[in-house]
């Protein structure tokens, strides 16, 4: 009887998220693991508010609140909600895990519980004193205490807090021991006894560093920070320095650099920022545009930089800290089975839609937009919705998306008799497929590079046939066009959707504004009455009155641009969801042989991304209402950014919202005559239509049986 693969090894490091040396202790204990073929990630304890933070200057990175935001915003997903012991019990079940605890840890009961049947070796530290985990750690992988250390500050200055997590090259190149600028002296003497000779500093004084040669350490500054310096400088200054080294790239702050630093280690990641992040983007635009590796990681400071990388010829798989909660699983994905029906063979056959079609019916399709590997946290209460509505649906993915389980997406191929959504559910691909992109910033060719990536990717996962998506969906297709002056927002607008009101607006100025007025609220350069005014108001009961202008209201879709759709067909899809042509009747906007481009009909112009989305229920009673009216057969077709109603933080606000969208779209809508078909049924539906749309006749009394 042959044995079964062994494990792969992990070491895991638990601490809180103001543990201050945590930065320099995971890269050194990322390259311990390296050094010794095992994986390693980290999981910080933080309060968290599990919303969507979509991004902006974030102010101070520390625990307390500033600019009302507190670190909750930035730290993910709730532990309870988005399954974070869940990926615990996963990576103790897939690894041979020592993990190691910087003090009492929020998952200290559920160790106690779950080590105990498994393999797992648990080490407790005090969080006091760095050298008694390096003791633990060099004890365990059996490493050799390395004789040179850096020392690093994790705030040298305001403007630079947590600075530290982007200097991880430093040390884990250089196979160095990793030590804050704060460590007591008897830690450092400490150090020189296990036979730490030499310190390189960064970010240290001069008092602090001639005090370590006073000890007996030779000391050498490496010149990465200079006094005035932004995350800007210094993080392009890093990125440069290990460009022979580095095969990908991460943006995002330091709570998100932190966090994903054992990432970046395991992948040879750069990590940078800025503030705004387009800075630091368009500096390093040459290196960026040349990568030829995986998808940019990291978190959008606003949408420009997803503009900024599409230009780069680059994808933007966005995450969040603690989305997913252990990135590390997405190194050992579980295997899916092999044994998945065609979820096709329950499909309305062409004779019931070209009846459909001769009664002038309306087909409904709802597409939920959850595709970044930090949205599958999403996917719990999504598929509980599905499953309870029972609503036909298409869940667009990437393809790493796929690679984080167990996951509720194993309902795919659940029966709805015994739970699950199958065969009512489909998977579409969205946008590059390694991640979101403003396609029509890339050439044709750039897409198709990013989709044959995303192939292989599914190929690797072993996705089975059935499940293998036959739809694409764009992010931005289309050219954005300018709207004439006439056509564009008011400084008075009403809301349009419950609760009913008049909200002024306003230019935002320091999370989705321009880079100068970022910088002038960074540095305080804001008068202080007006920031006094903003703050009240922010706080205040009127806020609701309030709303700020989105970067991209004065734009609209332009034409769809027939390469990009050409370069979907030759990967081997069979329809695509465009952008392009929003707000007007159902249309076929491409076709080449079986393969069709369709327009949306219900929704709002965001003027962000995913730009084109459902945000309440009276949407798409506005669209069954005119689409029904026209007497004629079509479609009715919305996108819900899901992630602004399923994240385990958002649910308690929007899911009575959420479940009155699905349960309309379930039920046939106000009327009862809209019949809800999966994305690729309705894309049959259109092919049908455009091939027969001159001798159809609707006769609305003739109209078939709705299931």
């Amino acid at each position: 009887m042959s044995q079964a693969p062994a494990r792969p090894r992990l070491v895991l490091l638990l601490a809180r998220y103001c543990y201050r040396p945590k930065n320099a202790v995971a890269a050194t204990l990322a390259w311990m693991a390296d050094a010794k073929g095992a994986y390693f990630e980290v999981y910080y304890d933080a309060v968290r508010a599990g919303r969507h933070y979509g991004g902006g200057s974030p102010g101070p990175f520390g625990l307390l609140a500033t600019e009302g935001r507190d670190l909750g915003l930035l730290t993910g997903g709730l532990l309870v909600g988005a399954r974070h012991l869940e990926a615990l019990a996963a990576a103790l079940q897939r690894f041979q895990t020592t993990v190691i605890c910087a003090g009492d840890v929020a998952f200290s009961n559920s160790l106690a519980a779950i080590a105990g049947d498994s393999e797992a070796r648990v080490q407790v530290v005090g969080e006091e004193d760095p050298v008694e985990l390096y003791d633990a750690a060099l004890s365990s992988l059996d490493v050799a205490w390395p004789g040179t250390a850096v020392m690093v500050d994790s705030a040298p200055s305001a403007a630079l807090e947590g600075i530290d997590a982007y200097l991880w090259p430093e040390i884990f190149e250089r196979r160095a021991l990793g030590v804050e600028a704060r460590a007591a002296p008897g830690q450092l003497e400490a150090l020189r006894e296990r036979g730490v000779q030499e310190i390189l500093t960064s970010g240290v004084s001069e008092a602090r560093q001639q005090a370590l040669s006073a000890l007996g350490f030779l000391v050498q500054d490496l010149g990465l920070i200079q006094p005035g310096e932004d995350y800007t400088a210094v993080t392009a200054r890093v990125a440069r320095r290990w460009r022979q080294q580095r095969q990908g790239w991460i943006i995002g702050d330091p709570v998100v650099a932190s966090y994903w630093l054992p990432t970046a280690c395991r992948e040879r990641r750069t990590i940078v920022y800025g503030v705004p992040q387009s800075r630091v983007l368009e500096l390093l635009a040459e290196d960026i545009s040349s990568s030829a590796g995986p998808p940019v990681l990291g978190r959008q400071y606003d949408d420009s930089d997803f503009f900024t990388l599409s230009k780069l010829g680059q994808s933007f798989q966005v995450i969040d800290p603690g989305r997913p909660p252990l990135p590390v699983l997405l190194r050992a994905p579980s295997r899916w089975s092999s044994r998945v029906a065609d979820p096709r063979r329950g499909d309305p056959t062409d004779e019931l839609l070209m009846a459909y079609a001769r009664g002038g019916r309306v087909l409904i399709s709802l597409v939920f937009w959850t595709g970044m590997i930090r949205e599958t946290e999403n996917l719990f209460a999504l598929m509980d919705l599905l499953a309870l509505t029972g609503l036909k649906a298409g869940i667009v993915l990437t393809a790493q998306s796929l690679a984080y389980r167990p996951s509720p997406l194993d309902l795919l191929t659940v029966p709805r008799e015994q739970g699950g959504v199958f065969p009512d559910v489909e998977v579409l691909l969205g946008s590059c497929g390694t991640g979101a992109a403003i396609e029509s910033l890339m050439s044709a060719e750039q897409l198709s590079r990013h989709l044959k990536r995303a192939r292989e990717e599914l190929g690797r996962l072993e996705i089975p046939a059935g499940l293998r998506p036959e739809g694409w969906w764009a992010t931005m297709d289309a050219p954005l066009v300018s709207l004439p002056r006439w056509r564009r927002p008011r400084p008075v607008r009403w809301t349009g959707s419950p609760p009913y009101y008049v909200q002024l607006r306003f230019h935002q100025r320091d999370g989705q504004g321009s880079g100068s007025d970022v910088e002038q609220a960074r540095t305080g350069r804001r008068s202080g009455i007006e920031e006094r005014l903003r703050r009240r108001l922010r706080d205040s009961r009127l806020k609701e009155l309030f709303s700020s202008y989105r970067p991209y209201e004065n734009f609209a879709p332009g034409p769809l641009l027939p390469g990009l759709a050409d370069a979907v067909r030759r990967a081997g899809f069979s329809y695509m969801l465009s952008k392009s042509g929003f707000g007007k009747p159902p249309q076929v906007l491409y076709r080449d042989g079986d393969f069709v481009a369709l327009n949306y009909t219900a929704g709002h112009w965001d003027g962000w991304t995913p730009f084109e989305t459902i945000n309440h229920v009276t949407d798409l009673r506005s669209a069954e209402r005119s689409l029904t009216a026209r007497r004629k057969p079509g479609w009715l077709l919305g996108s819900v950014d899901t992630c602004l109603w399923a994240f385990s933080g958002e649910l308690w606000h929007a899911a009575p919202g959420l479940a009155a969208i699905a349960e309309f779209a379930a039920r046939g809508g106000t009327s009862g005559r809209l019949v809800n078909v999966p994305p690729r049924v309705l894309a049959r539906y259109a092919r049908l239509l455009d091939g027969e749309a001159r001798t159809l006749k609707p006769t609305l009394d003739a109209s078939p049986q709705d299931r």
